[in-house]
């Protein structure tokens, strides 16, 4: 386990060319992609848009759309986990995974803190039975799964502390 700051994360993305940021909702993933890829002028695949329509429904064909768009990208940021989207294809597309590793708490809170104060979120953010089912599952289940299926030396995990 690592404790990185933003200038070392910065450095790493600048010697990657296909860089993923994954973890549970709340862990900070979206927050660190957008400003990443803002700063640096990477290409940002978000997987929530992928994943869901406009009517918050899983797409079918999800599968293709992901993989087509990483593949054709020269350089960009994945910002998502989605372990149903963690296909051999992915993980050789991609050059480095950084897991933010985060306290089942503090995701629970900021998740809530997220719910209460932020009137615009994506189908996936919505505090729903589907959400909490969703937290527990991956801290206790799948997180395991995605440590395990991603070789070593392509992944970072990153300890958040806030």
């Amino acid at each position: 386990m690592n404790h990185f700051d933003y200038s070392n994360i910065i450095s790493l993305v600048k010697q990657k060319n296909k860089i993923n940021f994954i973890g549970p909702p709340g862990s900070g993933k979206t927050t660190l992609s957008n400003k990443i890829s803002e700063e640096l002028k990477i290409k940002l695949i978000e997987l929530d848009h992928i994943l869901f329509d406009d009517n918050c429904l899983v797409k079918k064909n999800k599968d293709e759309i992901f993989l087509k768009q990483l593949k054709t990208s020269s350089k960009c940021i994945v910002d998502g986990t989605y372990y149903s989207l963690l296909s051999e294809e992915r993980i050789n597309e991609t050059d480095l995974f950084i897991m933010l590793k985060i306290n089942f708490f503090k995701t629970i809170y900021r998740v809530l803190k997220r719910s209460i104060f932020n009137k615009e979120f994506m189908c996936a953010e919505r505090l729903n039975f589907r959400l909490i089912n969703f937290l527990f599952t991956y801290y206790f289940y799948k997180k395991r799964l995605i440590v395990d299926l991603i070789p070593k030396d392509k992944l970072l995990i990153i300890k958040i502390k806030e």
